[in-house]
């Protein structure tokens, strides 16, 4: 009786471990600012998405982050729980648009971590 109910603890603590760390998978691509050399982030972690919404990452406040480079927005990501997977480019003709696939590997919901500007908006209207 004894070894069962420890054992039972013990699967108790291991669903609990794995619910508090989940994982996502996100991607971000860098969008150069027009006349300026900052960079806002478009991301995409799987999220719903209307036709022509604003899938930029914004801050605390609402407003769209900008970031001197991608590596900036990388580092960014990466002190906030993510960790990089993956790059590749897409282009031709030398435009090229940089695509970043990231792990989530920190605590808590991966939601409360990212806010687009279609869901920052959609949340306003509440």
């Amino acid at each position: 009786m004894k070894r069962f109910i420890l054992t039972a603890i013990a699967a108790i603590m291991c669903f609990a471990a794995n619910a508090q760390n989940e994982v996502a998978y996100c991607e971000i691509v860098g969008i150069q600012k027009l006349l300026s050399n900052k960079v806002t982030v478009q991301i995409d972690y799987g999220q719903k998405n209307r036709a022509f919404s604003d899938q930029r990452m914004v801050g605390p406040d609402g407003k769209p982050m900008s970031f001197n480079s991608m590596m900036d927005a990388l580092n960014y990501m990466c002190a906030t729980g993510w960790q990089y997977v993956d790059a590749y480019a897409l282009g031709s003709d030398g435009t090229y648009i940089y695509h970043y696939v990231l792990k989530y590997i920190g605590d808590g919901n991966v939601d409360e971590q990212i806010t687009t500007k279609a869901e920052a908006n959609a949340e306003k209207r509440k």
